[in-house]
């Protein structure tokens, strides 16, 4: 799937249309984000919630940005790094691999929306409090 391609549904899950894009800026707060680009795409990831990543070569490292923002350092070795593949379970959960084979997991929260996606042209997508996912479709041209 290219960067251009709109979000694919496949029976328990949504295919993100992230393959091939680079992590070009990881942002802290209370919460965690990636900015993804090529060619011409533009995509936020935004995680609001504690996540897992395992950077390849190193094990897998929780990361709780709102109540340790100092746990975030495995996470940013993310910076870089081009998706391999994204999908987005109906049920909330969020799995990225990179093509170094590094990954990023996020599970849905029960009270609050664990992440979020978004891009230049309308592409969007939120993890629902208590899980399942609700997604928008890019801005038509015209």
């Amino acid at each position: 799937m290219s960067a251009q391609a709109d979000l694919v549904e496949a029976g328990d899950r949504w295919l993100l249309p992230l393959s091939g894009l680079r992590v070009t800026r990881c942002l802290v707060d209370f919460s965690f984000g990636l900015e993804l680009l090529a060619d011409h795409q533009f995509f936020t990831l935004t995680i609001e919630q504690a996540f897992n990543v395992a950077v390849a070569g190193s094990g897998m490292a929780e990361i709780t940005p709102a109540a340790d923002p100092a746990s975030v350092c495995p996470a940013l070795a993310l910076l870089d790094r081009v998706v391999q593949d994204a999908t987005a379970f109906k049920d909330g959960r969020l799995d990225v691999r990179f093509s170094d084979g590094s990954t990023l997991t996020v599970d849905p929260h029960p009270q609050f929306e664990a992440w979020n996606l978004t891009s230049d042209s309308g592409v969007r997508m939120v993890a629902l409090p208590g899980g399942g996912v609700a997604s928008w479709p890019p801005r038509s041209e015209g």
